[in-house]
């Protein structure tokens, strides 16, 4: 009985997703959804734009950088899942 094969298995992995990362940061080291916000944030996570879970592609033309903030938040949407409310040390909400 043959395995049936799933959408990460579309996936770079090892020392050639490092070389995709390497020249992605290189052309375009800001995080993507900072700057339509008008902020400047170095973009540390190589993200799929459309994940491919729901079968994005594994190319360039659905990647894009984000900083952690962004592509967890980015992440928790995708999966369907809300993000968490934070509370400070005061007890009151974060990020009004």
């Amino acid at each position: 009985m043959a395995l049936k094969r799933t959408s990460t298995d579309k996936r770079l992995r090892g020392r050639k997703l490092q070389e995709v990362r390497k020249r992605w940061f290189e052309r375009d080291p800001l995080c993507a959804h900072c700057q339509a916000k008008g902020r400047v944030t170095i973009a540390t996570e190589l993200d799929h734009i459309v994940p491919l879970f729901k079968d994005g592609a594994d190319a360039d033309s659905n990647r894009q950088g984000l900083c952690s903030p962004c592509h967890e938040a980015k992440t928790l949407i995708d999966m369907s899942y809300r993000q968490k409310q934070r509370f400070g040390p005061d007890g009151y909400p974060e990020g009004g």
